[in-house]
């Protein structure tokens, strides 16, 4: 099998290149499943509010796991299609969209945030946000619904290396997962399938960024090296 390393132009094993094509009819189904049931559970919990108020609850459940079917979707999309434009963002931006979707999505989990305060912009932030929120949300799972995680950066001499380090502090990645590079769906372990890893993955690749992945017992470290094209100095 084709395989890769993440040396920036590489790009996904040949296999899945192959299955695109595929790959976009289905996640296009897939949205339009997801739009005609919603529809119809609506109308049902509409039609029995009064008569059997038991069943808009369900409807309820019924909803939220179509509302999840279909974020699946868009991170599948993320990973297998074009990627969106991409838009510039200043360091500060980049960590506090990030810092704001991790406090969003993870209420109950603390993220520590270190690092030096400095005025330069990263070329293709808004991937980067996405990425670091895909990996900060693996990391929060890990952690337990009350655990840490940390997200510490650092610049090189006149600003000239960046690199961003994420860590958690209490469950190894599943074994079942491919890290070198990142494989999605090799375990069936919520969001630790490895398709979030496999988004960042991809992102680190096309900007030519090196992303690590250190796997141990008690923690997982994963290190993005940006491109010293992606380091804007203001």
């Amino acid at each position: 099998m084709d395989t890769i390393n993440n040396s920036g132009k590489d790009k996904y094993p040949a296999y899945a290149m192959k299955l695109q094509v595929m790959n976009r009819v289905v996640r296009h189904r897939l949205r339009n499943l997801c739009a005609g049931v919603r529809m119809t559970v609506e109308r049902i919990a509409s039609v029995t509010e009064k008569t059997h108020p038991d069943i808009p609850n369900r409807c309820k459940i019924i909803c939220t796991e179509l509302d999840s079917l279909q974020i699946f979707t868009d991170r599948m999309d993320t990973l297998f299609d074009t990627l969106p434009t991409s838009v510039q963002k200043s360091l500060f931006e980049l960590l506090a969209e990030t810092r704001d979707c991790f406090a969003r999505k993870n209420p109950l989990s603390s993220l520590d945030l270190s690092g030096p305060e400095e005025n330069i912009s990263i070329k293709n932030g808004s991937w980067f946000v996405i990425a670091l929120g895909e990996l900060l949300d693996n990391a929060a799972e890990a952690s337990g619904p009350q655990g840490n995680v940390k997200m510490k950066w650092s610049l090189g001499k006149e600003n000239q290396s960046f690199k961003i380090i994420i860590e958690n502090t209490s469950e190894p990645i599943a074994p079942g997962i491919p890290i070198n590079p990142p494989v999605p769906f090799h375990t069936e372990r919520s969001r630790h399938d490895g398709l979030g890893m496999a988004i960042a993955y991809r992102i680190c690749s096309e900007t030519n960024s090196g992303m690590v992945v250190e796997n141990s017992p008690d923690k997982v470290k994963i290190i993005i090296n940006f491109a010293k094209e992606e380091i804007i100095n203001e």
